[in-house]
């Protein structure tokens, strides 16, 4: 590309620095503007670039992760709202770096890496960066949004104030809250409780790179384009998702509307309802079926523990707290006064543990497959087998186990719902969740009543 061309497009950054982003990204939506899509790389490269950096461990995935980013910027530019671009970017940034990573996770490896039982030295420095970076992700608009303009982007308060349409104050003070949140956060995951926020410069290499993506300035690589398209099939579905509880909370309440609007007297005085005239609806309990009529998945019988509450699908970041001994990898299991038998149930239980916090980290952002759910009751059946074999006589640890199982059981059954309901999956694999939730709880209530079948 001629050097002409770049003199062009630096003046045109110069010039353009004082546009706002919502600009920028309507005029490369409608008319294509590259030099307009390019200012928009140039100003965000360097967040982008810290999230997918910080998350995976090989500079060339998180190169691959930055170019997804911005291809996934070009292709969805028409449909982003709100004016905090930076916001969207790093929240898809952390995901399309989150995905490639359990994609390599996944990976054969070396039978010899399989046989080596002493973990791989780890750098807490980068794991905690990492922690930080997807701990944010995490985090609602509200707290997200003005750390990534603050503290990863560098825009003073005012300035995040002036791009987030808030008062200055309200930035000060939920920047400092979502400190805490984070510092919290890390503390939950046995990290060090340091928030380390500072951006690192985006190789220009990549940079230019990203920036010809429109325009077609260089091929894609096929795992660039790969990574593109599952993080924009995980959009998709966590919209449809959406839409779907959107349109069902609607039609709910529209009927509850209905009936109290018939309930009411007919002249307008006050008085008791006429009989034969319906009356409101009451309101749904999601723990317990409502019958063949209002219930097209009627298969799904009551819980036999509904204090036990599972994770609402729209806030699964809640998942790893509820569930610390399942998806904690068990690193902290072992005793001294263990005989080798019981050593070798929990190595088992420790590599279930890790294959359990991948699949909440995949869970989280839609990147898993129906095929996979079958490996996750396969390790969650043998994971519970183990738990009762190792605990049977300490019925207060077991308890707490089995509790975990019975809400990961209770996740897995929403899961399958969503995707039955939304076409993704069939009911078969609704049917499957069901029969495993319910065998989590038979578990759990003979442990909490040994004096039933048999124990």
């Amino acid at each position: 590309m001629p050097r002409r061309f770049f003199r062009l497009l630096a003046a045109a950054a110069s010039a353009g620095d004082h546009v706002p982003d919502a600009d920028l990204l309507r005029q490369f939506a409608h008319d294509q503007n590259s030099a307009a899509f390019e200012l928009l790389v140039r100003r965000h490269a360097d967040a982008v670039w810290t999230a997918c950096r910080r998350v995976l461990r090989s500079e060339a995935d998180a190169e691959d992760a930055f170019q997804a980013t911005f291809l996934i910027l070009a292709r969805k530019a028409g449909s982003i709202r709100g004016t905090c671009v930076g916001g969207w970017l790093h929240r898809v940034a952390i995901n399309a770096a989150l995905k490639l990573r359990a994609t390599a996770a996944r990976a054969p490896v070396a039978w010899s890496e399989h046989l080596d039982a002493i973990p791989a030295p780890t750098d807490p420095d980068r794991e905690s960066a990492g922690a930080v970076q997807e701990e944010l992700a995490r985090l609602p608009d509200r707290y997200r949004l003005p750390v990534v303009l603050c503290d990863l982007e560098g825009h003073t308060h005012a300035e995040a104030a002036a791009t987030l349409c808030w008062p200055v104050g309200s930035v000060s003070g939920r920047l400092s809250r979502a400190r805490v949140l984070l510092r919290d956060r890390l503390t939950r995951r046995g990290l060090a409780p340091v928030v380390v926020l500072t951006a690192s410069a985006a190789p220009a290499g990549a940079v230019r790179a990203a920036s010809t993506l429109p325009i077609g300035g260089a091929a894609v690589h096929p795992v660039v384009l790969s990574l593109t398209e599952g993080v924009l099939s995980a959009m998709r579905l966590a919209k449809l998702k959406l839409t779907t509880a959107v349109v069902v909370s609607a039609g709910l309440l529209g009927l509850a509307g209905t009936g109290t609007v018939l309930a009411w007297p007919q002249n307008g005085e006050p008085g008791e309802p006429q009989p034969e005239r319906p009356t409101a609806v009451a309101p749904v309990d999601p723990e317990r079926p409502q019958g063949k009529a209002n219930n097209p998945f009627s298969r799904v019988f009551s819980t036999a523990f509904p204090d036990i509450k599972a994770p609402d699908l729209t806030d699964l970041t809640a998942l790893p707290t509820r569930c610390p001994r399942l998806g904690g990898g068990h690193s902290d299991l072992a005793e001294a006064t263990d005989d080798t038998y019981r050593q070798l149930l929990k190595a088992q239980l420790r590599r279930g543990g890790l294959e359990i916090s991948k699949f909440q980290a995949r869970l989280e952002i839609g990147a898993f497959q129906s095929l996979e759910f079958n490996n996750y009751y396969h390790c969650l059946d043998q994971m519970q087998s183990i738990v009762t074999e190792l605990w049977a006589s300490d019925s207060k640890t077991l308890t707490l186990w089995l509790e975990e199982f019975v809400v990961m059981g209770k996740v897995l059954e929403r899961v399958a719902e969503a995707r039955v309901r939304n076409g993704v999956d069939q009911p078969q694999q609704l049917d499957m969740a069901v029969r495993y939730r319910a065998k989590f709880e038979a578990a759990l209530w003979k442990a909490k009543n040994p004096k039933v079948g048999g124990r």
